[in-house]
Parts: structure tokens; sequence; C-alpha cells
């Protein structure tokens, strides 16, 4: 059977080229204008995957993913936003919240069409694509904490966990070294580029033969090289 995938998003514009390019794929693909409507449709059907507008009146896209997260049912919902802010601290906000992807407007027909194959490929692989990550010969488990490079366990700080996932969920994607310190700076700890460089620098030594995979951009960040 096609994945259900599910569209919250106020603009109408959006839906009517949105939604028949996902159903010419072969995806069975639903629209919702709101929040509201968004979530008395995910209690009605069994959505595979969720378009997610991050500007929308009411209950924002970010305050949905927030709700969503926070309940059992929904916590594992593979979840695509689309927003159309350049800024970093949004996309971290939404990653940081628990989204799998972002896009941002204006886009590509064929641009949305491949993240939304990666997800459902990467979702069906690992039967949960927030429980585990992998690439680069890494595995982590989200549940237990726990980290394997090469088959051998890794034992990471907190920080030094976060940081991993952080750039595994964003694979092959340059993160600036303001998006990561932002990322990781809450509770009234803040990391500042000095400290996120120790920490890469920490982390590289603790996976060995791993280490490679998190390329530093010059200049701009760091990004995660999968195999």
């Amino acid at each position: 059977m096609s994945a259900k995938i599910l569209l919250v998003d106020d603009s109408a514009a959006i839906a009517q080229v949105v939604i028949p390019s996902l159903k010419q794929e072969g995806y069975q693909a639903f629209h919702a204008a709101d929040a509201n409507k968004g979530f008395a449709l995910l209690k009605r059907e069994k959505i595979d995957l969720l378009l997610l507008d991050i500007d929308m009146p009411g209950i924002s896209g970010l305050q949905m993913l927030q709700l969503l997260k926070q309940d059992e049912a929904t916590a594992r919902l593979p979840v695509i936003l689309f927003t159309v802010h350049a800024e970093d601290k949004l996309k971290v906000q939404g990653l940081k919240g628990g989204a799998d992807d972002y896009i941002t407007k204006p886009f590509s027909g064929p641009e949305l069409l491949a993240r939304v194959h990666a997800l459902l490929r990467r979702s069906r692989d690992q039967g949960d694509v927030q429980r585990r990550l992998e690439g680069a010969s890494l595995s982590v488990d989200l549940d237990r904490r726990e980290v394997t490079a090469k088959g051998k366990r890794v034992t990471l700080t907190a920080a030094e966990f976060e940081l991993l996932t952080i750039l595994m969920r964003r694979k092959g994607h340059v993160l600036t070294y303001r998006a990561l310190s932002d990322a990781m700076s809450e509770g009234g700890r803040e990391v500042t580029s000095e400290t996120l460089y120790a920490h890469v620098k920490n982390l590289r030594a603790k996976l060995g033969g791993a280490a490679g995979a998190i390329e530093t951009v010059y200049g701009t960040g760091y990004r995660f090289l999968d195999e």
C-alpha cells in the first residue's frame, strides 16, 4: 500500500501544487489548512509522513510539532517542515523539536519529492527514524543514548551526544557554527564557538576511525558525511 502523506499548510496555492505532485508519484495525499484540521485528520488516518508549514495562523507549525512529539501516538511520525525563513534559528528550533528535515519556500517539485522519498525510505529501513540514526559506520540509539563506532561502544558526554545527533539528522548539510551553538545552548548553558570547537575535537577523538564523518567546512561550520 502506498504511503499516506499529510500536508498541513494554510496556503491553498501550495496545496494545489504539492497534493497533485504527491498523488502523481503514487502517494495517498491529504491536506489540512490549519493545525486543528491536521490533528483531526491524524486521528482518522494512519499517516506515514507529515509536511508541516511553520507559519500558520492560530497554532503555528512549531507549536503543532511540539504537541505531536508529546503524544505517544504521533511522537515518532516523520516530519518535514516548510519555511520561508532563511535564518538558522527557526530551522534549528524545528530540528530540536523533533523534525527530520526542512525545505525552504519556494521549492521545486523534484526537490520536495526527493526529500519525501528519502525520509520514507529511512523510516522504513530503520523502523523508526526518531529512535535510531545510522551512517558512516556509526549507530546511535536515541532511546538508550548509546553510540557505536565501527561496531565498538563509545562513551560520550551529553553535549557530545547532542552534537553528534544534530549533525547526523542533517546528513550532507552544512550546519553553521552559529546554528550548532544555538541548538546546543539551552537551560542557561551557553555554547560558544570555542566550546563548540572543543566538543568537536573531543567527539572526533572518541569516534576513532569513524571521525572522518564529521567534516570541517572552514569559515562556515561542520557537516556529517555519510558513506
